[in-house]
């Protein structure tokens, strides 16, 4: 996923979208390069993260504070997960989901094995 995901980064230069696994420290901080290359170019970017399970740390939370445009917390609060994992990144002329149970973090992006 990783590659695919850092490929879209780079060639769709319109926005962002992301939920999900995204407050843990490790995964984002492999990405962090490309997220900022791509708001350089003017890209935007979205994000939720979930905290109800308490995987997501502070520093995570900074760091996608610091790197998305907007970053918003969910908290159920009822003893309920927030836990979709969808990112969509668009351009111009074309746009790529992935929608699957890929937390950005070091396992779900780069070591974890999927299904193609």
């Amino acid at each position: 996923m990783a590659s695919v995901f850092r490929g879209g980064l780079v060639r769709l230069t319109r926005s962002l979208h992301g939920g999900g696994g995204l407050g843990d420290v490790g995964g984002i901080v492999r990405v962090e390069t490309d997220l900022k290359a791509f708001r350089d170019r003017k890209g935007t970017s979205r994000t939720i993260v979930g905290v109800d399970e308490g995987g997501a740390t502070e520093q995570g939370l900074r760091l996608a504070a610091g790197l998305f445009d907007e970053a918003y917390v969910f908290y159920s609060g009822d003893g309920r997960t927030f836990h979709p994992k969808v990112y969509y990144l668009t351009g111009a002329s074309r746009a790529v989901a992935f929608i699957g149970s890929n937390n950005l973090t070091p396992g779900g992006t780069f070591f974890n094995l999927r299904l193609r």
